[in-house]
């Protein structure tokens, strides 16, 4: 489209603003409301600088305070400002489409002329000052202190991580599958309005669908403490993630699983094939990129997620993003260094190995 503008006689910023701005605007809605989301979720950064909002009070009120009606009440205002948020984003790409993005060749690298080598070191800069600075002083904590830095809680706290966002990341798969799954099977209004209740809880803030658990286990008749057990605490924890990032998984396995045409399966099935060589020797062969970035993604993402693990973990559960919080809250940043180190290196490697997928597929 770019090629055919400039054959036209458009400037690059005039085919930009005349035909990528409004083709581009669903994603530009959605990665806005996201930003949005991101913010009005945030707990970590917000409570270390000392900025109240609902997610913090929501977490102080039960922690703190041990009020679970109060708690509800703050979480019912935080859901409520999401669901805002999500009908602005759905009015926002009402009437708007946008062509399927195709690639029928490899891009051309284009080298870069002076004045837009400026733009180049201007995005630069925010990757220095947004990433690599901050990366550079973690690692001068550990230079700083050197052996003094107690490191015997680390593996366990990384086993903790690990198996959590592992299983996790397997159970919200499996959930992913069996929706796209059925989505493709049945096109009825009903399933797919419960397919988007399904699929609403990444909109949802970790803190809210915490409240929310414990609220279902008082009414369940269960004691509701911080001190909860480790099979309580898991389970709680494995039912928040797959309320909040089902989401992740089912629209990269749904994208996925539309890149299929129908005609494969009707031409499997003339041949006698049945649905589980189906699925297991066609669909899961092609379906196996699209499977293997929904799981890093989601793995990243449970490794990160702080409210509702700070909120339903078992008594002495630590994980490396509530270890690293205890201790920032504490002051005690050189201790908090290398387990801050850790999860970045946690969510960066899979990424890199997800972008290295990306490039593959293109």
């Amino acid at each position: 489209m770019m090629e055919a503008a400039r054959t036209l006689g458009a400037s690059p910023i005039h085919a930009v603003l005349r035909i990528f701005a409004p083709s581009a605007r669903p994603a530009i809605a959605g990665g806005l409301a996201l930003v949005l989301m991101e913010t009005a979720a945030d707990f970590g950064v917000s409570d270390y600088f000392g900025v109240s909002t609902l997610s913090i009070g929501i977490f102080r009120t039960w922690y703190g305070f041990g009020d679970l009606t109060a708690a509800s009440q703050l979480a019912a205002m935080l859901f409520f400002f999401a669901m805002i948020l999500v009908l602005m984003e759905e009015a926002g790409r009402r009437g708007r489409v946008s062509e399927e993005a195709r690639v029928q060749r490899k891009f051309t690298r284009f080298v870069l002329r002076d004045r837009q080598q400026l733009r180049q070191r201007i995005l630069s800069f925010v990757v220095l000052t947004g990433f690599l600075t901050p990366l550079f002083l973690l690692i001068s904590k550990l230079n700083v202190v050197g052996a003094s830095i107690d490191l015997r809680s680390l593996p366990h706290t990384t086993g903790n991580t690990g198996f959590i966002a592992s299983t996790g990341a397997i159970l919200i798969i499996t959930l992913a599958i069996l929706l796209a799954y059925t989505a493709r099977a049945t096109k009825g209004r009903w399933v797919r309005f419960l397919l988007r209740i399904a699929t609403l809880g990444y909109a949802v803030p970790g803190a809210v669908i915490a409240v929310g658990i414990l609220t279902l286990l008082a009414g369940a008749g269960r004691m509701v403490t911080h001190d909860v057990t480790v099979v309580t605490g898991v389970g709680a924890l494995l039912f928040a993630y797959a309320s909040r990032f089902t989401t992740i998984g089912y629209n990269t396995t749904a994208a996925g699983l539309e890149q299929i045409d129908p005609s494969i399966d009707a031409a499997a099935r003339t041949l006698g094939s049945s649905t589980t060589k189906l699925i297991s020797r066609i669909h899961l062969p092609l379906l196996s990129k699209a499977l293997a970035s929904a799981t890093i993604v989601v793995f990243v993402d449970i490794t990160k997620e702080l409210p509702a693990t700070l909120i339903l973990r078992s008594f002495n559960f630590e994980t490396l993003a509530t270890k690293v919080y205890r201790l920032a809250g504490d002051e005690r940043l050189a201790e908090a260094a290398p387990h801050a180190l850790l999860l970045i290196a946690i969510g960066l490697i899979p990424i890199l190995i997800l972008n290295r997928l990306g490039d593959r597929s293109s």
